[in-house]
């Protein structure tokens, strides 16, 4: 009996000083769980949640957000919703949670590694403001982790969870390459999209169990990987990356072949280089080049189709202009929404001997004035005076050339001869001024525009 009251005594002294007016039931929780409350209430601006009902001024059992054990002594849930929870999560010491769930809540800082608590099954904490890195977690019996919409970084660990089934991290900022999972041979849902994830997809071999698996918008290039081995896969989506048709014509039959696999999503996916080898045009969309269609078309004179093949992706330019492909392939369509894959190559602007003779503006006239660049808001002391032949003149963000003319005719043409410099709304004036720096003072003889309807980086003028 002196042991019972001794430890009675005890504990009621220790809460006390917490400042806590405790009842015979709270004085039943453990101890160490009840300090470890008290320190998630503290670091997180508990004073200021929208709702702290009963905390630190009854029972613990009665506090906003805390779930105890059958028996009232342990903490086993913490579930918080939006409530306005600010600053860190404290390294919990509480070894016999089960589920920690906080969603929605300005929370900041790093995440604990949570070593205490061994016995983890639930780690839910969607839409808060979580940043670093993701620990190495170990917990034999989490079978879920969702951490989405959050400010996370760095690489995904190879996490050892042997009875995870459902890992959940998009929408954050996480980077690297995509773990191959040893071991969760356990998992059923994969959700890793909206982030910077990069390199070549896993063949997933050791996720046997995987029905839903989500790739799309991250920087995902190589191969993809033959996902026949998947045999509970419903539902697969690798969108907005960077891949070809590599890997995809296999895949495609199995998605026809397979009732139960409702979803493969693979476009659109980013843009392709152009090469150039001396005059030929080619580009590497992947897949077995029997089946690809290359359409190549001009982009300066209004996109215009120009030639068209298939099974071989050069092509010889005649003239110059701004050229892409457009790549598709007779076996990679299927009826799934967002499926129908055209790869789209990167402009390139192709100089052709109609160009050679061309001088470029920036050759022509910096030998006398120019060029003036003038990327403010206010206009350069040199700039004419805008002429009202000119639908939208102003002066910002332009570079102006000017020459004292010798009375030759003079005929401007937009063709992609080399220049660098990005031009898409041409404005052209002609003055007569005694020097340069009168041409203010004037009014054009003659004006020309010339509005790209696409925007063209290396739209130039030449003098012909």
């Amino acid at each position: 009996m002196r042991t019972i009251c001794t430890a009675i005594y005890f504990i009621g002294l220790l809460f006390a000083a917490l400042g806590l007016q405790v009842s015979m039931q709270a004085q039943a929780v453990n101890t160490t769980d009840s300090l470890a409350l008290v320190d998630f209430y503290n670091a997180t601006g508990g004073a200021n949640w929208t709702d702290n009902t009963g905390w630190l001024t009854g029972p613990v059992s009665g506090w906003y957000g805390v779930f105890l054990d059958v028996g009232g002594t342990r903490v086993e849930r913490i579930n918080f919703g939006p409530n306005n929870l600010i600053g860190t999560l404290p390294d919990f010491n509480l070894s016999n949670l089960k589920s920690l769930w906080i969603v929605g809540n300005p929370l900041s800082g790093g995440l604990p590694s949570f070593t205490n608590v061994i016995d983890l099954e639930i780690l839910y904490l969607s839409g808060n403001q979580l940043s670093g890195t993701i620990p190495n977690f170990s917990f034999p019996s989490l079978w879920l982790f969702q951490a989405d919409n959050n400010l996370f970084t760095g690489s995904i660990p190879d996490f050892n969870l042997p009875n995870l089934e459902q890992l959940i991290l998009y929408d954050n900022q996480l980077s690297g390459t995509i773990p191959n999972f040893s071991s969760l041979s356990n998992l059923q849902w994969l959700g890793l999209h909206n982030n910077q994830l990069n390199g070549s997809i896993p063949s997933f071999t050791n996720l046997p169990n995987a029905t839903i698996i989500e790739l799309f918008n991250n920087k995902l290039s190589g191969t993809v990987p033959d996902f026949n081995p998947l045999t509970s896969i419903t539902s697969f989506s690798l969108n907005s990356n960077k891949l070809t048709f590599d890997g995809l014509e296999q895949n495609v039959n199995y998605y026809n072949s397979n009732p139960s696999f409702n979803n493969f999503g693979y476009s659109p996916q980013d843009t392709i280089p152009t090469h150039q080898s001396s005059s030929t045009l080619y580009v590497e969309a992947g897949g077995t080049i029997a089946n690809n269609t290359y359409n190549w078309y001009e982009q300066a004179s209004g996109n215009i189709l120009v030639y068209t093949a298939v099974g071989d992706s050069t092509f010889i330019p005649t003239v110059s202009g701004i050229y892409y492909c457009r790549v598709s392939n007779s076996v990679v369509t299927t009826s799934s929404p967002g499926s129908n894959l055209v790869l789209t190559s990167e402009p390139l602007a192709f100089i052709g001997p109609d160009c050679f003779s061309s001088t470029d503006l920036g050759t022509l006239f910096s030998s006398t004035y120019g060029p003036f660049y003038n990327l403010t808001d206010t206009a350069d002391p040199l700039d004419p005076t805008p002429p009202s032949c000119f639908s939208d003149a102003t002066f910002d963000n332009s570079t102006w050339f000017t020459f004292t003319g010798d009375g030759n005719n003079y005929s401007f043409t937009v063709a992609p001869c080399g220049s660098s410099i990005p031009l898409t709304d041409i404005q052209i004036a002609i003055y007569e001024a005694p020097t340069c720096n009168d041409v203010g003072l004037t009014s054009p003889i003659a004006c020309a525009e010339y509005e790209a309807t696409d925007p063209i980086d290396l739209n130039v003028l030449t003098n012909n």
